[in-house]
Parts: structure tokens; C-alpha cells; sequence
């Protein structure tokens, strides 16, 4: 089950054990590292503590952070040797942090578990809880024989990941170049010890243990790592895995507005009641995300006006138009998951969290999925297969903790949506307007000539008036779905647009469609699904790339003229049209019908049976019987006759 999120405010311990640097300049270094993570909170407490008492580190290109528990280089490595410092710990507050470390601990003292997984997304806190844990093993007496590493690893090789560990346990391998020599020589230094637990912090990618020189056949070494993708835990073959999962911020429980006030510390006593009412609803509104909570509580200390907390909500109620705190120290730490995603998990990615306001349910992923094929379509493979790898990709993004299915629904973090929306923007080629309540479509403006998609779904546009035809000649891609109010579109308003390929007027109140439709010859998906005042359409002579026609749930009681023409058709949806009528011989034409999904259509069984005997590719078919008979009475005519 997934656990909730961590929560923490920024405590750094001082102990008696000093920490030692080579210079200067790289206890300052370190410092401003450490400004930047997304676990700090009390920047200048933080700066001044750090510079005194944290551990010595490896330098590291980029603006990751890397902490490294090391032994004085004074004293000998001893067999079990516990010595090391302790890392600048996080107070988590969270109902479930308490079970987590008990579990973790149990895990390590029983020896039952020698690879324990902490999974979540970015800035969810799974360092935090890495770092309790990392400091308990160092503190608590009875573990005191344990020898306790720390490594972060982010996309670093093998061979670095040796030095680090080889210079934490002070083995010196400065005359070895073979990377399998040096995983010789720390096998052996691990073997000598008596027990050691190595914690890898933010990894990306599985590798064999085996291959940096770990001995985990006999649990003298227990491996406990911290990933934002679930595939990397079972690549390392963590037996158990902890997901760190949103703050809980219903009836019983508000984390979120704990974590906030922790953060906020004696500045929240300078808030008048109203004031702090709207400071809650900040908290809110980042939807239990530690890291959003942490960033914006901070950037507010000492901030009482309302007009200030009030703007600071507005942002976030808004966050595609841009809020300096989540530009700065959020989304680029999301960011960095995105960029890890290849080229198509990322456009599926986007094409989701354009699609919704953040959450959407299973019917819906499946028309997006089918959508999303329908973009990309391979004519040599099934659709099915296709539809298959897309469900792929789907669980792929839930893996990278890109999403989240809770409770029967699929969830895409507020936060991912901002970041989805600013990389649309980037590219000028994406227009991500979806949920957004607009009355009308966007201004000519936005409608420029090399856009390519254009995401309008479940917004109040009622029309699209007069005079209204863009010139966008690259345009593939218009979902205008669920606009429950839109009735009408001009007839030239697709004039300028040859290159579209998906049409989505789902859930619409169209009553027509525009004559400038049928003039697409690149549309392979019309869908029409839910268009209830639909009753009639046009010749679909034109046609021909056609590929996927859903006209289920409208009003049209008649095949449309021209239907027998789209020989490339491979889904017809007519779910569940009660009044529709369709001949034998006209189902025959669909040469290339892989699905049909035929409802309570009124075709007699025996039509559907005829119809549907010649079509060599069709893999699928979905009818409504209206009893026990109708049904048996088809599965002996298919019995008999395909």
C-alpha cells in the first residue's frame, strides 16, 4: 500500500563529533550545495550549522548534493568499525514516519532483508526518511557494531561509485585501474567487517552489486536505496519497498498545514487569524507535496499582509502562468524526471497531463490511449498490440512517479501539470488550455502558424463564432472534447487546417458538423462520442485515412453516406446508438475492421454475423443482447458461420 508523504522541518544535530574538510573552499561549497537541496528550510541556520558540522565530501559535477559518511583518516579500519558522523537530520511529521523506521529497523536488526527500496517522486521526501535511519544506526547503542555508508549516487559510473565507497571505508585503490579489480578489493574490505549498511541516495538506474564489488549472499551487507522509479527497486532486488506518497490531508489529518507551520516556525504568531486562514488554504492548495510546502512556507516568513498571502494562493491556484518560489526550486527538480524519460514516455506524459485537470478515470485513459495510439499509428501492426503498448507506457510514467492510481482514480501532481504546461509553452508548438473554464477559444494570437496541438478539453466555450478560421497549416491534434456547451462551429473554421489528423468533439452539444470537416483528407480519428443533438452527418466519401469513427451515444439513426468508402477503417464505434440502422452488406465493405463495437445497434443478429463473416482482421466485437436467447443465438451463428 502506498504510504504518505514526510513531512519535516530542518533540525541539524550537534554532537561531539566535529566534521573535517580539506579547505575552505569546500566547506563553502558544500554549504551552498546544501541551499539548494530540496530538504533545507532555514537557509542561514542551515549555512552557518553546515559550515561547522557536516560530514566531508566527494566533489560532484551538476547541482546534485552528495553526503559520504567517512571513518578519520587517523584512525585504522577495524573489523565492524561504526565510526562516522551523522548527517544534518530532517523532524518528520507524518502519521505513518514513525512505522516506516520501525519497519526499516526491524528489517535490519532480524538480518531478514538485505535490500530494502524507498520510492517516490522528486522533493517527496524519501531522502529525509534515508537520513533518519542513516543517523539511528549511528546513534542507537544497540547497533553500534554497524557500519553505516552513505552515498549519492544520481547518474554516476561504476568506477566512481567504487571510489566513494573505497575512500568511506578508507581502503585505498589509487594503483587499480580495472574496475573489476577494484570490486575485488572492496569485497574483500566487506567481508572482514561484521556488518554494513550502505545507503544509496537518489538512484536512477539498477546495476549489479556484484559488478562495484558487494557481498549480499549472506546479509553481512544490507543495501538500502532511494529511487523515483519502482522498476530501479526490483532491479536491485529490494524485498521490500516503502512508496513515500503525498501528505494526508483529509478530515482527520492536516500534514500539510503541519509541515507548513513547522516551516514557519515564531513567524507564524506575527499572523493575524485571517491572515493565518489563508496561509492554510496555501498549504492546501500544494496538495501535499513537501517540497512545494517547504519552498513557499519559506519564501513567506515574515510576510503578515493579506494582500501578500492572498497573491501567493492566486499563484498557486494558477500555476501555469508562472510563481517564482515553484519556477526556482520545484519544477526543476521535476524537471529532472521528465528529462530522464525517453522521447516517448514524454510525450505521452505530456499529452495526460495536458488532457486534465489532474485527475481522470479509467474510461477516460482508455480514450486517451486510443488516442494517443491513433497519433502515432503503425498501419503494419494490430491495433490492439498498440493499444497494449500504450497501457505500457502508462504504468511506465506510474513507475517513474510521473503518476499515481489512488482509489480507483488516476492522479497527476498539480506541480507536474506546471511543469507540463511550462514545457508546452517552450515549444511553442502546444497549446495547453484544458480545464481552464473559458467561455470562448483562445485569441487569434495563440493560433499561430507552426502549432501542432492544441489541448481545449473540458472548458464552457459555447461557439466558435463567425469570421473564426486560424491559418495553422501543422496543426494534428484538436480536443475540444467536453465543452458540454458547445453547439456550434463555423463552417470554414478547418479551411487552414490540412494537416489534422485527430478530432476529438466529444461530450459536445453539436448539432451539425462543420462542411469544412469533411474536407480533411489527413483525419484518421473522428470522434463524436456523447454528441447527443448529433442526428445527422455528411458524406465521409473524402475520407479515406480515416481509421477510427466513434459515433457512439448520438442521435444519427442512419449509416453515414459514404461510410462503404473508408477502406482503411479499423474501429467503428457505435455504442450504444439504440436507433442506428446498418445493412450486412455495408459491414461487409470495412475491409480492414479490426474492432467493432456495435451496442444495442439495431442490427439483427444475423446482419451482424453477415456483415462481420468476410472481415478477415476483426479481432473484437462489442454488443449489447437484450437477453439470454438474442446472445446465444449469435455465438451459434459465429459458430457456424466464421
Amino acid at each position: 500500500m502506498p504510504t504518505r508523504a514526510l513531512s519535516f522541518s530542518h533540525i541539524v544535530n550537534d554532537k561531539d563529533n566535529y566534521m573535517q574538510f580539506d579547505s575552505k573552499k569546500e566547506r563553502e561549497d558544500l554549504a551552498s550545495k546544501l541551499l539548494n537541496s530540496d530538504l533545507n528550510q532555514e537557509k542561514q541556520n542551515l549555512y552557518d550549522k553546515a559550515r561547522r558540522h557536516f560530514a566531508q565530501v566527494e566533489q560532484q559535477d551538476g547541482n546534485k548534493r552528495l553526503r559520504i559518511d567517512r571513518v578519520n583518516k587517523s584512525d585504522s579500519l577495524e573489523k565492524g568499525s561504526s565510526k562516522g558522523y551523522t548527517l544534518p537530520m530532517t523532524d518528520l511529521i507524518g502519521c505513518d514516519f514513525q512505522r516506516h523506521i520501525q519497519d526499516i529497523w526491524k528489517w535490519i536488526m532480524d538480518d531478514t532483508v538485505s535490500a530494502i527500496g524507498i520510492w517516490g517522486m522528486g522533493g517527496s521526501g524519501k531522502t529525509a526518511l534515508a537520513t533518519h535511519i542513516h543517523n539511528k544506526l549511528i546513534l542507537e547503542e544497540v547497533s553500534s557494531d554497524i557500519k553505516v555508508i552513505w552515498v549519492t549516487v544520481s547518474q554516476n559510473s561504476i568506477s566512481h561509485l567504487q571510489k566513494v565507497i573505497a575512500k568511506s571505508i578508507d581502503l585505498d585503490i589509487s594503483d587499480e585501474f580495472e574496475v573489476k579489480r577494484v570490486a575485488g578489493k572492496l569485497f574483500q574490505a566487506f567481508k572482514e567487517m561484521n556488518k554494513c549498511v550502505i545507503i544509496l541516495d537518489d538512484v536512477w538506474d539498477h546495476f549489479f552489486l556484484k559488478d562495484v564489488g558487494f557481498p549480499m549472499s549472506d546479509n553481512q551487507i544490507i543495501l538500502i536505496l532511494t529511487t523515483r522509479i519502482r522498476n530501479v527497486c526490483q532491479g536491485m532486488g529490494c524485498k521490500e519497498v516503502i512508496e513515500v506518497a503525498p501528505l494526508d490531508d483529509d478530515d482527520d489529518e492536516e500534514e500539510s498545514w503541519d509541515l507548513f507551520k513547522e516551516v514557519l516556525g515564531s513567524f507564524r504568531e506575527e499572523l493575524s487569524s485571517k491572515v493565518e486562514d489563508i496561509a492554510r488554504n496555501v498549504a492546501q492548495k500544494c496538495e501535499g507535496f513537501p517540497l512545494a510546502i517547504v519552498r513557499i512556507a519559506t519564501s513567506m516568513k515574515g510576510k503578515t499582509e493579506a494582500r501578500e498571502w492572498s497573491h501567493m494562493l492566486e499563484c498557486l491556484q494558477n500555476l501555469g502562468n508562472g510563481q517564482y518560489e515553484v519556477d526556482k526550486w520545484v519544477l526543476p527538480i521535476l524537471r529532472s524526471s521528465y528529462d530522464f524519460l525517453n522521447n516517448k514516455l514524454q510525450r505521452f506524459f505530456l499529452y495526460c497531463a495536458l488532457s486534465t485537470d489532474g485527475i481522470f478515470d479509467d474510461d477516460e485513459r482508455d480514450r486517451w490511449i486510443r488516442r494517443f495510439v491513433y497519433e502515432n499509428i503503425d498501419g503494419t501492426r494490430k491495433l490492439r498490440v498498440q493499444y497494449y503498448e500504450g497501457y505500457k507506457i502508462l504504468h511506465k510514467l506510474e513507475d517513474h512517479s510521473m503518476l499515481d492510481y489512488i482509489e480507483g482514480a488516476w492522479v497527476i501532481n498539480k506541480f507536474l501539470r506546471a511543469l507540463a504546461i511550462g514545457i508546452a509553452e517552450e515549444t511553442c508548438k502546444i497549446m495547453g488550455k484544458a480545464d481552464k473554464n473559458l467561455t470562448e477559444i483562445p485569441s487569434d494570437d495563440q493560433w499561430t502558424e507552426d502549432l501542432q496541438k492544441v489541448f481545449l478539453t473540458g472548458n464552457n466555450i459555447q461557439t466558435i463564432p463567425n469570421g473564426t478560421c486560424f491559418k495553422c497549416s501543422q496543426l494534428s491534434m484538436l480536443l475540444l472534447d467536453c465543452n458540454v456547451e458547445l453547439n456550434h462551429i463555423l463552417d470554414k473554421f478547418f479551411n487552414n487546417t490540412p494537416a489534422l489528423k485527430i478530432l476529438d468533439l466529444s461530450e459536445t452539444m453539436i448539432e451539425r458538423l462543420p462542411a469544412s470537416l469533411f474536407n480533411l483528407k489527413c483525419l484518421i480519428a473522428l470522434l463524436l462520442s456523447g454528441c447527443t443533438k448529433l442526428s445527422y452527418i455528411p458524406s465521409l466519401g473524402k475520407l479515406k485515412r480515416l481509421i477510427s469513427l466513434d459515433l457512439s451515444s448520438t442521435a444519427i439513426t442512419e449509416a453515414p453516406t459514404g461510410l462503404e468508402s473508408l477502406v482503411n477503417l479499423r474501429c467503428l464505434s457505435l455504442l450504444p446508438a439504440e436507433k442506428l440502422k446498418m445493412s450486412a452488406w455495408l459491414l461487409s465493405t470495412l475491409i480492414n475492421l479490426e474492432c467493432l463495437e456495435a451496442g444495442w445497434a439495431q442490427c439483427s443478429t444475423d446482419v451482424i454475423g453477415q456483415g462481420t463473416q468476410v472481415l478477415k482482421r476483426l479481432e473484437v466485437i462489442v454488443a449489447h443482447f437484450c437477453d439470454i436467447s438474442a446472445f446465444n443465438n449469435f455465438v451459434s451463428f459465429l459458430a457456424h458461420n466464421v
